[in-house]
């Protein structure tokens, strides 16, 4: 047995475990979308049967998240309170890490640009680093591209019945 040959067989397992790792993540992530789109079109469907919630319903909803901002730039770093906005904006769960590290808070940060992504929302060099280490404009530009993305859906659709981006944000900045 050669050298090469007792050095590529687990080399090659390690590949195809990381590739398999890889494989699943992506699949989780895509079935993670897929499920909350067909939960919304499903919200979506019982909310046109049933009467409509009014505003003030929406809002205790959106106290109930025990969400807080005081400071809009170091509210967002962690991306617990953007994942949060995005939740009650759209009506669909997504994943979150629970830690406090800067991975945690990068992993965060980035399943809610890949939500946005996702929703074909374009987003213009704006990475998850840039939200973490609270660039201004950066953070004011995504926040303001979610305002301009599910308020023009809110006319689209004209559910009466739905929270606007703009209360979601005031209550958001507001629920002290």
């Amino acid at each position: 047995m050669s050298v090469g040959s007792f050095h590529s067989k687990p080399v090659r397992k390690r590949q195809q475990t990381a590739q398999k790792v890889r494989d699943e993540y992506s699949r989780k992530k895509t079935d993670c979308y897929q499920m909350s789109e067909l939960q919304r079109l499903k919200r979506v469907d019982e909310e046109a049967k049933e009467p409509k919630k009014t505003e003030k319903v929406r809002e205790k909803e959106v106290d109930a998240l025990g969400r807080r901002v005081d400071d809009l730039f170091e509210d967002l770093r962690d991306g617990h309170n953007l994942v949060s906005l995005l939740e009650v904006l759209s009506g669909d769960h997504l994943p979150r890490e629970r830690g406090q590290m800067r991975f945690h808070m990068l992993q965060n940060v980035q399943t809610s640009l890949d939500y946005l992504r996702y929703r074909k929302i374009k987003l213009v060099n704006i990475r998850a680093e840039d939200i973490v280490d609270s660039n201004p404009k950066l953070t004011l530009g995504l926040i303001w591209t979610i305002i301009l993305h599910f308020q023009r859906e809110k006319e689209r659709e004209k559910e009466t019945g739905t929270l606007s981006c703009r209360c979601a944000l005031h209550h958001l900045v507001s629920n002290k």
